[in-house]
């Protein structure tokens, strides 16, 4: 069967920006030549970072506990982090949950969604 597409175009209906959140990498790490790992999780309705040296501007304190990571963990504080994708576009993520003992940063497809 023949393809009149060639293996190096995306499909017609995805734009070439959509493969922009491929791979994350933080920008904000103190070490830039070892990136944050975030995880995209398609079951977590917020983003969860483990790290606070990843936040951009204030991080507002906030008390509370959130289930699934491996159990449950502490919510300490939410703001915003900025982050690079292997390919340089910068994405902000907004209302991030920093919940230190996490064992993953996440990063919610619900949330990039909305």
């Amino acid at each position: 069967m023949a393809n009149s597409a060639t293996a190096h175009s995306p499909p017609s209906k995805v734009q070439a920006s959509d493969f922009d959140f491929l791979s994350f990498h933080s920008t904000a790490t103190a070490a830039p030549q070892q990136p944050a790992t975030f995880l995209l999780d398609s079951a977590t309705p917020f983003h969860i970072v483990n790290d606070s040296s990843l936040f951009a501007g204030d991080l507002k304190p906030i008390s509370l506990r959130v289930g699934g990571i491996g159990g449950h963990a502490a919510v300490t504080g939410i703001g915003s982090v900025k982050l690079r994708t292997d390919v340089g576009a910068v994405v902000k993520l907004i209302n991030v949950y920093l919940a230190p003992q996490a064992p993953a940063s996440l990063i919610s497809v619900f949330q990039l969604d909305s």
